[in-house]
Parts: C-alpha cells; sequence; structure tokens
C-alpha cells in the first residue's frame, strides 16, 4: 500500500496512457489472429509436399535415351490403333448400310411378288412390268450384286430358280 500513497497526477497519467496501449495493442493482436485463423494457425508446421515423380536425369545416358524411345513407341503405337479403329469403324457403318439396303430388298421382294403368268404375259407382250415385278427383279439383282449364288436368291425370295435364272439374264442383256 505505500506504493499507492505516494501518487501523484503525472503517475497517474503515465499508468492510464500506458494502460490504453496495452489495451490497443491487445485488440489489434486479437483482429490479427482472427484473420489469420482461417488462412493458417500460426503455429501449424507446413505440410510435407508430395515427391514428385522426376525423370532419372542423374541415372546413366541409356536408361534416358530407353524411357525416351518407350515414350515414341507408345505414341506410335497409340495413333496406329487410333487409325484402324477409324477405319473399322467406317467398314461397319458401311456394313450396316449393306445391310440395311438388303433387308430393304428382301421385304419388297416378299411382300410384292408378281404372279409368274402375268409377269410373263406382260413381258412377251412388250408391256413394261408391274412395280411389283420391278421391285422383285430389283430385290433379285441387289442380291447378285452382293454375290448370291442363283440358288440361295432362289430359296431367300421363294421363287422359283428358272426365273431368278431369268431375270439375271434379262439384265445382262
Amino acid at each position: 500500500m505505500i506504493l499507492l500513497a505516494q501518487f501523484d497526477s503525472l503517475t497517474l497519467f503515465v499508468l492510464v496512457a500506458l494502460g490504453l496501449t496495452i489495451a490497443i495493442l491487445m485488440m489489434r493482436a486479437h483482429r490479427y489472429l482472427a484473420r489469420q485463423k482461417d488462412e493458417r494457425a500460426l503455429a501449424v508446421p507446413p505440410r510435407p509436399k508430395p515427391e514428385r515423380a522426376t525423370r532419372l536425369m542423374d541415372g546413366p545416358a541409356e536408361l534416358a535415351r530407353w524411357e525416351v524411345e518407350m515414350h515414341q513407341t507408345a505414341r506410335d503405337l497409340s495413333a496406329e490403333l487410333n487409325s484402324r479403329i477409324s477405319v473399322l469403324r467406317a467398314m461397319v457403318a458401311e456394313a450396316d448400310r449393306a445391310a440395311a439396303r438388303l433387308e430393304e430388298a428382301l421385304r419388297i421382294a416378299s411382300e410384292g411378288r408378281p404372279e409368274p403368268t402375268g409377269a410373263e404375259d406382260n413381258a412377251a407382250a412388250g408391256e413394261s412390268p408391274s412395280p411389283r415385278a420391278e421391285a422383285s427383279a430389283e430385290a433379285v439383282y441387289t442380291l447378285a450384286d452382293y454375290g448370291f449364288p442363283t440358288s440361295d436368291i432362289a430359296a431367300r425370295l421363294g421363287r422359283p430358280l428358272a426365273e431368278i435364272e431369268r431375270i439375271l439374264r434379262a439384265r445382262n442383256k
């Protein structure tokens, strides 16, 4: 108590100024640490960085050459596979289109079978064949173009072999 007994106004002023300075510094430190808390705490050690996959540049030159050759081989093989895949896709698309044409020709042939006597009578009289006969002949031509023998064409279309041969002979003339 003896210390506080000798107060004068100057001592009181210094103590108040010192208290205000401490309070202001404490508030600023609190604000600063609150902002740093979101980003990174002061006491957190840095994370270990993952090791990068490094080439063996300090290794033998032969190993580096081998690695470069392997990468080049991989690129070449990838390009070759890509080109073969694109050719295969084009061939599959063409086969799909051909199969669709063939199925359409078979459908037309099965729907529109001309009467054998009527078509022969029209051909003998010099008249143009009926649309059914033309569709049937078109189916025969399509199957022949795909390389089917006349016996298979006759079996597929359900028509006599002689008629198929006659249609194909008429086409060749």
